[in-house]
C-alpha cells in the first residue's frame, strides 16, 4: 500500500520513436509524455526509444531518456533487462506501439506494474495472426487510441473488452500554429508569389500509399483547364518520392508540383500558410495531426470520409469531407473551397489544445493507480 499510494510516481514508457522522431506517432508520444511528465504526482517518466532519426528536441525536465539502444533490438531488451535488474520501480508501464507488447508484458508479469497501450492507427486495424498480442492485451489496464475509426477497427480482433478503450484525440499547438501571412522568403524560394497552392504534408513510404498523394495528381490536369495559377505542394520525403516525381512527369504537370523534401518541424506552420487548400483524400489515417495544423494555421481543409480524418474535422464541422475513390467528388470539393477563398481560424479547433489533452492524461493515468 505504502510503495504503490506514495504521493510521487514513476512511469516507465516503451516508445517506438517520439523526441528526434518524425510524424504523427512521434508528435503524439512527444506529447504525451510531457503531459506524463506535467501530472502533479510524477516524479519521474523514463522513456526508452527505438528509433530517433533526428537531433532530440528539448525535454520535460522529469523525462529520463534511454537512447543508448537506438536501431538496436537487442540492445533496447538489455536496457529493459538492466532496468529490472537494478529493481527500478514504476508505477505505470506504457507501451507505445503494439510490436512492444511482449517486452511490456514480461515487465508487468514479474513486476505486477499495471499498464496502458497506445494504439495510432493501421498498426492496430488489421487482425494479428499472433494469438499471444490478443493475450497481452487482455493484461492491458487501459488501451488509447487516437480515434473512434481506429478503436472500432481495433476491437474487431483484439478481444477485448470496449470499457478498456479510451479515446484521446491528437492535439496542436496553438500558439506555434497560427493565421498569418505567406512568408514572403518561401514563396521567392519557390517561386510562387500570386499562384494558388494545394497542400499535402505527409510520409512518401511505398508501403503506405494512402495519405492521397496519387489521388490529387491524378485530378491535377483538370483542376488545371479552369485554375492555370494552381500548384501541389507535397511536403515531406521518402522512397516512394522518386515514383511520384516521375507520375507527375508522365502525366504533363511537373512545372504545377513541387516537393519540399523534408522540413523541419519550426518551419511546418510557415510552410502550411503557403497553402490555399490542406488536401489529403486519404485511406490510411489514423486520425490526421496534419490536419488540425492546417486548420490552426487558418487553412480550409478537404479530408478523408473513410478514415480517422473525418474525425479531425469533427465530421464536417471543421472542413469538407470526400471520398477518395471518387476522384471527381475530390475536384468538385477543391473547385468549391478555392471559390470560397479562406476564413480563417475555425471556431472549434480549440477543442483540440493541448490544454485538454494534457488534462485527459491525467484522468487516464490517475484512473490507473
Amino acid at each position: 500500500m505504502g510503495e504503490l499510494n506514495r504521493p510521487q510516481k514513476r512511469i516507465l514508457a516503451l516508445v517506438t520513436d517520439a523526441y528526434g522522431g518524425i510524424g504523427g506517432i512521434a508528435k503524439f508520444n512527444r506529447d504525451f509524455l510531457r503531459a506524463c511528465c506535467s501530472w502533479d504526482k510524477c516524479l519521474e517518466v523514463v522513456a526508452i526509444p527505438r528509433v530517433a532519426p533526428l537531433p532530440s528536441e528539448t525535454r520535460p525536465a522529469k523525462l529520463r531518456w534511454l537512447n543508448q539502444s537506438i536501431n538496436s533490438k537487442l540492445k533496447y531488451l538489455l536496457t529493459v533487462l538492466g532496468l529490472l535488474i537494478k529493481k527500478q520501480r514504476f508505477d505505470l508501464l506504457v507501451c507505445a506501439h503494439l510490436n512492444l507488447l511482449p517486452i511490456i508484458c514480461l515487465i508487468h508479469v514479474l513486476t505486477k506494474t499495471p499498464f496502458i497501450v497506445l494504439i495510432y492507427g493501421i498498426e492496430a486495424w488489421a487482425s494479428m495472426k499472433n494469438t499471444s498480442t490478443r493475450r497481452y492485451l487482455r493484461h492491458a489496464k487501459t488501451i488509447i487510441s487516437v480515434s473512434d475509426f481506429t478503436t472500432s477497427k481495433f476491437l474487431k480482433w483484439a478481444g477485448v473488452n470496449v470499457a478498456k478503450c479510451v479515446t484521446l484525440y491528437p492535439c496542436v499547438d496553438l500558439t506555434e500554429f497560427t493565421p498569418a501571412p505567406k512568408n514572403t522568403s518561401l514563396t521567392n524560394k519557390y517561386m510562387i508569389a500570386g499562384k494558388r497552392i494545394l497542400m499535402t504534408v505527409g510520409r512518401m513510404c511505398s508501403r503506405e500509399r494512402f495519405k492521397g498523394f496519387d489521388e490529387i495528381l491524378d485530378i491535377m490536369p483538370d483542376l488545371l483547364t479552369e485554375h492555370p495559377d494552381l500548384i501541389y505542394m507535397l511536403v515531406g520525403d521518402g522512397m516512394d518520392r522518386t515514383r511520384l516525381e516521375e507520375k507527375a512527369k508522365q502525366i504533363g504537370i511537373s512545372n504545377h508540383v513541387i516537393f519540399t523534401g523534408y522540413i523541419p518541424e519550426d518551419e511546418k506552420p510557415d510552410y502550411y500558410r503557403l497553402a490555399d487548400i490542406y488536401v489529403m483524400p486519404s485511406r490510411g489515417e489514423g486520425f490526421g495531426i496534419v490536419l488540425l495544423e492546417a486548420l490552426a494555421c487558418g487553412i480550409p481543409v478537404i479530408a478523408s470520409c473513410l478514415d480517422g480524418g473525418a474525425e479531425a474535422v469533427q465530421y464536417g464541422l471543421l472542413g469538407d469531407l470526400v471520398d477518395p475513390n471518387n476522384l471527381e467528388a475530390v475536384r468538385i470539393a477543391i473547385k468549391r473551397t478555392l471559390q470560397k477563398g479562406k476564413k480563417g481560424r475555425l471556431a472549434g479547433i480549440e477543442n483540440f489544445s493541448y490544454t485538454i489533452f494534457e488534462k485527459k492524461i491525467h484522468c487516464i493515468i490517475q484512473a490507473c493507480q
